[in-house]
């Protein structure tokens, strides 16, 4: 009988390393680079009065989403937070950010009340998580596919409006490049504690 062939999937890997490495940062240095990134972010001029921004609240090492989140509330933007609408499906949808909360299937708080849920087109900005990314704003995402499923009419161009996808994360999380498949959604810029990429999508 003839031994068994593994392939390894690159992105597997790079996810592994990279959660690996994002746990493996101290609280304190998690919050102090939240707070670099958060600054650069604000002064973009993306975190507007009365804009819908749609912010992730972060898990499993994520960049924290405190700051952040404070810095839009203080500027009058109309804060929305993902909440899972099918797991069967990988659907989500953007509910506003307020109490009570609840931990879904994948250990995130989200909201549960759903009044004034939206659909990601009908936000202005979109920050998202990830676990890599690279100069032309490819994003690798924990493989379940929901910012991809949600913002799938970028792709299409069926939409009116275009919400400006932003990267939140790390710097050390940039690599040289990433596999761009079909159904990947680029992102407009991302940005770190250190820089702020603007990508040639």
């Amino acid at each position: 009988m003839g031994g068994a062939t593994f392939m390894t999937d690159p992105a597997a890997v790079l996810r592994r390393r990279m959660r690996t490495a994002r746990r493996a940062l101290p609280v304190a240095e998690r919050e102090r680079a939240a707070r670099l990134a958060s600054r650069r972010l604000s002064a973009l001029g993306l975190l507007r009065s009365g804009d819908r921004i749609a912010v992730y609240l972060q898990v499993g090492g994520e960049m924290p989403t405190e700051s952040l989140l404070r810095i839009a509330e203080a500027r009058g933007c109309k804060v929305f937070v993902p909440r899972v609408a099918s797991t069967r499906s990988f659907r989500m949808t953007f509910v506003p950010l307020r109490p009570p909360y609840r931990k879904n299937r994948y250990g995130i708080s989200e909201p549960l009340r759903t009044a004034g849920a939206a659909g990601a087109r009908w936000m202005d900005v979109v920050i998202v998580p990830l676990t890599a990314f690279d100069a032309a704003g490819t994003r690798l995402g924990s493989g379940a596919g929901y910012y991809d499923r949600a913002l799938a009419h970028l792709a299409l161009r069926e939409a009116w409006r275009r919400p400006r996808v932003v990267g939140f994360a790390y710097d050390f999380q940039r690599v040289e490049a990433l596999e761009r498949r079909h159904w990947d959604i680029p992102m407009d810029l991302v940005v770190t504690d250190k820089c702020i990429y603007r990508t040639h999508a």
